[in-house]
């Protein structure tokens, strides 16, 4: 345990005095995870919250993020499957409906993972089935 922190403390002091950057560390298990509920928390929730329910404009984005478990509400009692598919797959490209081509093309950055198009689809297939799982229904509205 000594040795190992003692050749950290040594490559980070080297990186400071040549001003070289330390490696981003990455989470290889995030990367390789197909659980729906897991892609939300760690690439949709920055901008739609961790509750989904959206977030205000700011800044880097410039209109206010989508409220999430409103969907299948907003698109008259049904789930939108495919569409939320092809967004998260193709992004939003000309669509009024999303409101700005800020939100990444997640169908590409999943293949930069992995370039097997089937993990990829698998992916996004359940980050869609998650979606759908937390729509909110009349009743917990309160409408």
């Amino acid at each position: 345990m000594r040795a190992m922190l003692l050749s950290v403390l040594v490559v980070g002091a080297f990186a400071v005095a040549t001003g070289a950057q330390a490696p981003v560390p990455r989470e290889p298990a995030l990367q390789k995870t197909t659980v729906g509920s897991e892609l939300y928390h760690f690439y949709c929730a920055n901008c739609h919250g961790q509750d989904a329910r959206g977030r205000p404009a700011t800044p880097a984005m410039r209109t206010a993020s989508t409220d999430l478990t409103q969907l299948t509400k907003t698109h008259g009692g049904v789930f939108p499957r495919e569409s939320v598919r092809a967004l998260l797959a193709k992004g939003p490209g000309k669509s009024a409906a999303h409101g700005t081509t800020d939100m990444p093309v997640w169908g590409a950055i999943f293949r930069a993972f992995d370039k097997n198009d089937t993990m990829a689809d698998v992916r996004i297939d359940n980050l869609v089935s998650y979606i759908e799982s937390i729509q909110t229904s009349a009743k917990q509205s309160g409408h």
